[in-house]
């Protein structure tokens, strides 16, 4: 934060690029996202970070006592990527 400020304070600029990252993760299929971002030479700690996030992780949901069958695709159930519901 301290570059940014310096950088616009001297008339400079910084770049910053937002990514949404829930719609991605709802739809593909986590081994399938790493690879891409693999493939498009995204930083590897960016890839080590979101692979952190998704591995080893399933959702299932239980409703009047039934389970459904767990799924690797979505994102965690609760986390700050999941939707917001009111």
């Amino acid at each position: 934060m301290d570059y940014w400020t310096a950088q616009l304070d001297s008339g400079g600029q910084v770049d910053v690029i937002y990514g949404d990252f829930a719609e991605a993760f709802d739809t593909v299929p986590r081994h399938r996202l790493l690879l891409k971002l693999k493939a498009y030479n995204i930083d590897t700690d960016l890839v080590l970070w979101i692979t952190d996030f998704l591995c080893n992780r399933q959702q299932c949901v239980v409703l009047n006592g039934e389970e459904s069958s767990c799924v690797i695709s979505g994102i965690p159930q609760g986390s700050i990527l999941g939707p917001c519901y009111s």
